[in-house]
């Protein structure tokens, strides 16, 4: 028998991503128990799912910061819908949830699931930008793939790594500015909507921060730059031409033994 109070919505969706990546999965019992400072944030997004009476359960151990449980008891929920997908999560794709989702809704999935187990890492100093989602060992990352490759994300990593003292996880990472970019537009199109504010401002400052461009990078003919300088250009003229610092004129002429006229320095600073 159909369980026929079902909304999806993004608030249910976004839950979902949430469960998928830190939540726990009991046949009487199905939450996440996160910081509770977080819970507090997503909490009262998490209660506009109305067809799940949402409970919350406050836990402070000793040494450790203060934790909430954010849960639903449905023996039929569970039945019907949780056990069909949620069964292994630690080590399956949740291809056949997404493929269930509305198409416009699947990228709340991906916001849940990201605030439960992803991280956006940003470190000028050390130019560092990357993303990553963590998970078990024995994770089949297949959907995080098929998500990067709608997005043209290619150069991708997945590492399952054993700790010296036999802990096992697994992640997948991005690295490159214009992919992390590619991640921001999908899932904040309009910026903060919903979720963890602080990965969202972690992320936005990876964009509010591109690496800076070499303008070394500029092709010079060289046929073409001694003509130039025949012309009687000086060096910081030709590299306004060629969009690049003057150092990649001058190492040019020096390695093709290239002559230049009297002057030819001027202007340099």
């Amino acid at each position: 028998m159909e369980y026929v109070n079902i909304v999806y919505n993004k608030y249910f969706i976004y839950f979902l991503g949430f469960l998928w990546s830190d939540g726990f999965i009991e046949r009487k019992r199905v939450g996440v128990e996160i910081l509770e400072n977080d819970a507090i944030e997503i909490l009262e997004d998490i209660k506009k799912i109305d067809f799940l009476k949402i409970c919350t359960m406050n836990r402070h151990r000793e040494n450790r910061r203060p934790q909430m449980t954010i849960y639903f008891c449905d023996v039929k929920f569970y039945d019907f819908f949780i056990s069909k997908y949620f069964l292994n999560k630690s080590t399956k794709s949740p291809l056949d949830l997404i493929n269930d989702i509305p198409n416009d809704l699947v990228r709340y999935f991906y916001l849940g699931l990201i605030d439960g187990d992803g991280c956006f890492y940003f470190n000028l100093k050390n130019k560092n930008r990357q993303f990553y989602v963590t998970s078990s060992y024995e994770q089949d990352w297949t959907h995080i793939e098929s998500l990067f490759k709608s997005l043209n994300i290619s150069q991708y990593e997945i590492r399952r790594v054993i700790s010296n003292n036999g802990n096992k996880s697994s992640y997948i990472r991005i690295k490159k500015y214009s992919e992390i970019e590619s991640l921001y537009n999908y899932l904040y199109p309009c910026g903060y909507e919903m979720g963890l504010k602080r990965k969202y401002n972690k992320c936005l400052e990876i964009i509010n921060n591109p690496p800076i461009r070499s303008s070394n990078k500029a092709k010079i003919d060289l046929n073409e730059l001694i003509l130039k300088i025949n012309e009687n250009l000086n060096i910081v003229e030709l590299s306004k031409i060629y969009d690049c610092n003057w150092r990649k004129i001058y190492n040019l002429c020096k390695k093709n033994d290239v002559s230049y006229p009297k002057g030819f320095f001027s202007g340099i600073v």
